[in-house]
């Protein structure tokens, strides 16, 4: 507390005087008090030894002593410890005749300490004798009879001073301490501080205005000067920021286009030296043309893959997976997935096992798309981590219901293996064991990250067991829906699947033209002539009787003037697309009514397809296209 402190202003002074006063109270009033109760007191006593004269004097004369033992009961009775004695005048001086108590030793008294005791004498005169009656009454008495007087007196000037100091606590805590608060407030918001606010108190005084005011002042000032501060440090914060960022992702940028660079360019290095020694090696065998189109199918199927890896990524990184569930017989569908996958392992040394212990009747809502990218990432990342031995897969039926069941995944290998670190690493983009030249494994480093994400829309997660130097076991379990009745398998020829399952096809395809079947008319609009030659190649392995078109526009004439049995067209083209194209065909089919057209188109989204569909396409075929 400061000493020129406001509550020390108002309630010392008044502390003092009411000290003041009361000592002079105390002091004056009990001596003045004391007075009047000794004049008082020895008025009584007088008044009484009169009395005990009057008494003394008719015992003698009636020679009835006995009265004398009443003085005695009245001696004794009186709370103000009062002795009496009766005294007769003899030539050798006073002889005490009676006292009251018995053997008070009155006379004594009088003789050594008369002034502790108040007195009073009565004379006796009888005819025998003379003498006195003498009563007194000890100043102890008196002076306890005086504090039981002064007692509230004192009582009420320690009220009163306790009043001061209740009163002088009040104005500390209620106006002192606020004012001080406020003050020392004041003092922080001239630095800048803006630290703790004052306490809330509810008053409506000039005390809880004054605070109130500090407490709006504070607040202003602070959002003030937030935003002084905001101005000044947001330039350089921003720079610096996207500095950093900048900085991160030109890293980031240099390490991705370096890895996808060298994976992009290493199986297009197999296509392109593969069909270029077909086309100019004059001396190539039947062996080795077959050994060139594996080659050159072989790294189709890896760089589509890697593209797929890229597009994926890309597209889940702004959204979550969506699922588009469809009838699927779940053995045949584990079945074809399996043997996409196999492709991995031509010319290789490494056994590819399938374990299916799957019923052939069991029918189930699935993403047969998604599972197939699952299962194809999960066995081509065994394979390239696994020189020799084998990979294993393994899918079983583990329980079974009336309205679902639950299916466990297993994809083991032989390969190198993991330690925790790489383990609790796994799924994190474009993270990869090894980085640089160095690095002894191809891939972008996304293919687990994006099994993740399709995992959890499935309600499932991958579970990886592995052992540096032994291998690896990569494991899921999907609880799918099951189907009371199956919907009839569409035309394979317009179901959409994966790249690599269409490649794997092609390996095993080779349709010829039956002798006798009539070649169906078909129309096909491609702005790109190296599309146009491409079709035209694939269809002549078919019965089929082709027509083709470089525009929309072209196309609708040709369509306008002759009869097809189906309409391809491409939906990407200048001027005028493929969506163009089908609304003319909508309006004015002309002799091509109901004909089937079908989207060609590289947007292989499952958005893309049923946006498609929705505007009246039949079907959706994923560019690229192979024989299957």
């Amino acid at each position: 507390m400061i000493s020129r402190s406001l509550a020390r202003a108002i309630s010392l002074p008044a502390l003092l005087a009411t000290a003041l006063v009361g000592l002079l109270l105390l002091w004056l009033v009990p001596s003045r008090q004391l007075l009047e109760l000794e004049k008082s007191t020895t008025a009584e006593l007088q008044s009484m030894a009169a009395a005990f004269a009057v008494s003394v004097e008719l015992a003698f004369e009636q020679q009835n002593l006995r009265s004398l033992a009443n003085l005695s009961d009245l001696i004794r009775e009186d709370d103000r410890d009062l002795m009496a004695a009766v005294l007769m005048n003899t030539p050798q001086g006073e002889e005490l005749l009676a006292e009251f108590p018995q053997d008070a030793g009155v006379q004594k008294i009088l003789m050594t300490a008369g002034e502790d005791f108040l007195t009073a004498n009565a004379a006796i005169a009888l005819d025998d004798f003379e003498g006195r009656v003498v009563i007194l009454s000890n100043r102890d008495a008196l002076l306890e009879r005086m504090r039981l007087l002064a007692a509230p007196m004192y009582f009420a000037f320690l009220v009163i001073v306790l009043i001061q100091l209740a009163l002088y606590r009040m104005l500390s805590r209620n106006v002192v301490e606020p004012i001080i608060s406020a003050s020392e407030l004041a003092d922080r918001l001239g630095t800048e501080d803006f630290g703790p606010a004052l306490k809330q108190i509810q008053r409506e005084d000039e005390i809880g205005i004054l605070l109130s005011s500090l407490r709006r002042l504070r607040t202003k000032l602070r959002l003030q000067h937030r935003q002084n501060y905001r101005l000044m440090h947001s330039l350089e914060e921003k720079v610096e920021q996207r500095t950093e960022e900048l900085t991160k992702a030109l890293d980031a940028k240099d390490k991705f286009l370096a890895a996808v660079s060298h994976e992009l360019r290493t199986p297009l290095h197999s296509i392109i030296a593969s069909l270029d020694l077909l086309g100019t090696s004059n001396t190539v065998t039947a062996e080795q043309d077959q050994r060139y189109v594996r080659l050159a199918r072989r790294g189709s199927v890896a760089l589509m893959h890697l593209i797929n890896e890229l597009l994926d990524f890309q597209k889940l990184a702004l959204q979550d997976v969506v699922l588009h569930q469809q009838h699927e017989q779940l053995s045949d569908l584990v079945a074809e997935c399996l043997e996409t996958s196999a492709i991995l392992f031509e010319e290789s040394s490494v056994n590819f096992v399938t374990r299916l212990d799957l019923p052939a009747d069991t029918w189930v809502d699935i993403d047969g798309q998604r599972l197939a990218q699952v299962l194809f990432n999960l066995v081509s990342n065994a394979r390239k981590f696994t020189r020799e031995g084998k990979v294993e897969v393994s899918v079983r039926e583990i329980v079974s219901h009336d309205d679902h069941v639950h299916v466990q995944f297993t994809i083991s290998d032989t390969g190198i293996g993991m330690d925790a670190a790489t383990v609790n690493r796994l799924g994190e983009a474009f993270f990869q064991s090894g980085s640089g030249l160095n690095r002894k494994y191809s891939g972008t480093g996304l293919g687990i990250s994006i099994v993740n994400k399709i995992l959890t829309a499935m309600n499932s997660e991958l579970l990886i067991e592995s052992e540096l130097g032994v291998g690896s076991t990569f494991g899921f379990e999907l609880r799918l829906p099951r189907l009371r009745s199956r919907k009839p398998v569409d035309n394979p020829f317009l179901r959409a699947s994966l790249p690599a399952a269409d490649s794997k096809k092609a390996d095993a395809v080779r349709p010829a033209i039956p002798s006798q079947q009539k070649a169906s008319r078909v129309l096909y609009v491609e702005d790109s002539e190296t599309n146009r030659q491409v079709m035209s190649a694939l269809l002549e392995r078919f019965p089929v009787a082709l027509s083709m078109a470089s525009s929309a526009e072209e196309g609708y004439q040709l369509i306008t003037t002759q009869r097809f049995d189906m309409i391809l067209t491409d939906i990407q083209m200048p001027d005028y697309s493929g969506v163009d194209l089908i609304g003319w065909c909508q309006d004015q089919p002309g002799a091509n009514a109901g004909v089937p057209i079908y989207a060609c188109t590289a947007n292989v989204t499952q958005e893309a397809r049923d946006h498609y569909e929705s505007l009246g396409f039949t079907g959706v075929l994923i560019k690229p296209l192979t024989l299957s």
